[in-house]
């Protein structure tokens, strides 16, 4: 259902670009810069326009990863202690605006200078997302509009959009409204006895007899995958002669966190908290999708007092448990 709804968006952009003039096109490129700021930096296209050199890579994710999550994390600890919400989305609008500056400050004068270019003039109206970024790179140059009926055809093919991603969320809610009630009604079943193991070794996989939920029992099969690969990684996934596995949402992963004890293998664990004794601080992906941000997910993170946190869907790597749902077929 997704890959549906990427695919009617792309479609739909692209017609949209067409009743676009060349220069309202280029206009449209730069309030997507606007509206990614730094999060272009990733973008091949804008690196090799400024002339971004790996090692200036390395450092901009440095900042952009590492950096910019301890800053959240310490305004989640004072937001922990104070309660104050206002206080704590104005500190993470100031380390998202500190995190730009010093991204951008990894770049050269000169480099600087062609930034401001291709951002051109400030923009200062609301920036809807997404900002037709694929449609752009695909479409190539807009041709002309023609006529006065262009914003009329726009208008037309943007309310056709919206129309069939309302339908296909609506299917997507009563899926998992139908697929809820199943799971409850599973667990209400087979609840294990006090007394008895929550998890049953199924072999290549386990039954968690408290949700239902069947596991995949090795937690680094996958190997570390950035969230595009991890959904394609699940669907494709065969396991005990089965397939339909998937991803699991954040509220799941974190409901077997740390799974610790077999009959779980190669969870990759770290008992020692973020950045605090030997070892290495590992990721499990989750399905769930950070709506504040374009093209972020949450990630489960494998270590003491670790928990759900966003991270780039498409740079970031990270291993995946996959999950089923034995009441599906």
């Amino acid at each position: 259902m997704a890959d549906a709804t990427v695919q009617l968006r792309l479609g739909s952009d692209q017609r949209a670009l067409a009743v676009l003039t060349a220069s309202q096109t280029q206009r449209l490129k730069q309030i997507s810069l606007h509206y990614r700021t730094t999060g272009s930096f990733y973008d091949p296209d804008v690196r090799k326009e400024l002339g971004v050199t790996e090692e200036q890579l390395a450092k901009i994710r440095l900042i952009g990863n590492e950096t910019y999550s301890a800053w959240n994390r310490e305004a989640e600890a004072e937001f922990r202690k104070t309660k104050d919400f206002q206080a704590y989305q104005e500190k993470l609008a100031e380390n998202r605006r500190r995190r730009d500056r010093e991204q951008v400050g990894v770049l050269t004068p000169q480099q600087q200078a062609q930034w401001q270019r291709m951002l051109g003039d400030p923009f200062k109206g609301p920036i809807p997302s997404p900002m037709l970024i694929p449609a752009l790179a695909a479409n190539g140059p807009a041709r002309p509009a023609v006529g006065d009926d262009a914003a009329v055809r726009l208008a037309r093919i943007v309310e056709s959009l919206g129309q069939e991603v309302a339908k296909l969320h609506q299917e997507l809610r009563a899926l998992r409204d139908e697929n809820d009630r199943l799971r409850k009604q599973l667990a209400g079943k087979s609840s294990a006895a006090p007394g008895h193991e929550r998890f049953r070794d199924r072999g290549a996989y386990l039954e968690d007899t408290r949700t239902g939920l069947w596991w995949q029992k090795a937690g680094d099969a996958s190997g570390k995958l950035n969230y595009y690969d991890a959904l394609k990684y699940a669907a494709t996934l065969k396991l005990g002669g089965q397939y339909g596995w998937r991803v699991p949402t954040k509220e799941e992963l974190g409901a077997i966190f740390p799974a610790l004890e077999p009959p779980f293998t190669n969870t990759k664990y770290n008992p020692a908290a973020y950045q605090q004794g030997t070892g290495e601080w590992h990721c499990y992906w989750t399905s769930t999708l950070d709506p504040r941000l374009p093209d972020y997910a949450y990630v489960y993170q494998w270590y003491a007092d670790g928990g759900a946190n966003n991270c780039s869907a498409s740079k970031n790597l990270a291993y995946v448990r996959c999950v089923r749902d034995p009441i599906k077929k």
